[in-house]
């Protein structure tokens, strides 16, 4: 049984990723205190699990790519239904609220829990399944990762600040500190005269 196959929710490291963009008011900033004072902003959007918010800081490019890989573990039909779907998903793990995590999930998900979890005393529904596979070791281990990876993403965004701000004309890049091995810098792009996450 292999669940990180089954399902994938999408690695929260991933959203922490696409935690910083534009936001705006008050008097004009400079670019680079533009992109670093809106990191705040979306970062408060995804922890309060605000995904409009959260995704209006991307470009419609970024919103689309997003979009699509996000539909693949939720039930979302959209940037921020997906985004609020995964935070929920993974805060009810933490609650053993197994009914709402398998609501939140992609069906092909839901469906592959039920089934896996049928081998473990499941009685062929979502909930039943994740219930029982969180009993197991290797159950109790992923679902642990899962909580482990939010508490450490939205530690991660209180405490995490953008820097090194490179731009070039209408797009720029810039690195979260403490940096994390393997972290690639953000990627921004500007859009009517506003700068928005273009990674």
């Amino acid at each position: 049984m292999n669940l990180r196959k089954s399902f994938a929710i999408l690695s929260i490291s991933a959203v922490a990723a696409f935690a910083v963009g534009c936001g705006g008011g008050g008097e004009k900033q400079s670019d680079a205190d533009q992109i670093k004072s809106n990191f705040g902003a979306a970062a408060k959007a995804l922890s309060d699990g605000d995904g409009a918010g959260f995704c209006a800081q991307m470009t419609a490019e970024s919103r689309a790519r997003f979009t699509a890989q996000v539909s693949k573990q939720t039930g979302g039909a959209n940037c921020a239904e997906g985004v609020g779907d995964l935070i929920a998903a993974v805060k009810a793990i933490d609650k053993g609220d197994w009914e709402t995590f398998c609501a939140k999930i992609a069906p092909t998900a839901s469906k592959q829990l039920g089934d896996a979890g049928k081998g473990v005393g499941g009685n062929g529904s979502c909930a039943s399944g994740a219930r029982q596979i969180e009993k197991t070791p290797q159950g109790k281990a992923i679902f642990k990762n899962l909580r482990d990876q939010l508490a450490t993403t939205f530690g991660r965004l209180k405490t995490a600040k953008v820097t090194n701000v490179k731009i070039t004309g209408d797009t720029a890049t810039a690195s979260l500190t403490p940096v994390r091995d393997g972290e690639q810098p953000i990627k921004f792009k500007k859009v009517d005269g506003e700068w928005k996450l273009a990674d």
